[in-house]
């Protein structure tokens, strides 16, 4: 497989090196910080996703058109973040 080389971006490149420069400024704490609330919402993200059979439900409810599907759907993900909101929540409390 060839990977095609992309073409130059000037306002990404630019976003890049702020992000770098940024990052690099950061004390530890900080960083420490910034790591932690990236783990907290990829762990809300995947609770939205659900497991693979979810993510399909959904789609073919979509492509499908049924509202009552969609609501559901909707419904059991917004009960995972929740889980996932009290689960932070309580470690928060418990880890100080």
């Amino acid at each position: 497989m060839q990977i095609k080389p992309v073409p130059p971006n000037p306002k990404l490149d630019s976003l890049v090196k702020w992000a770098r420069e940024h990052i690099a400024a950061m004390s530890p704490a900080e960083r420490a910080a910034m790591h932690e609330a990236q783990k907290r919402n990829y762990m809300r993200a995947e609770a939205c996703f659900g497991s693979d059979a979810d993510e399909a439900a959904y789609s073919r409810a979509i492509e499908l058109g049924d509202e009552s599907a969609i609501a559901r759907l909707e419904a059991e993900a917004a009960a995972r973040i929740a889980a996932v909101n009290a689960y932070l929540a309580q470690r928060e409390q418990t880890d100080g």
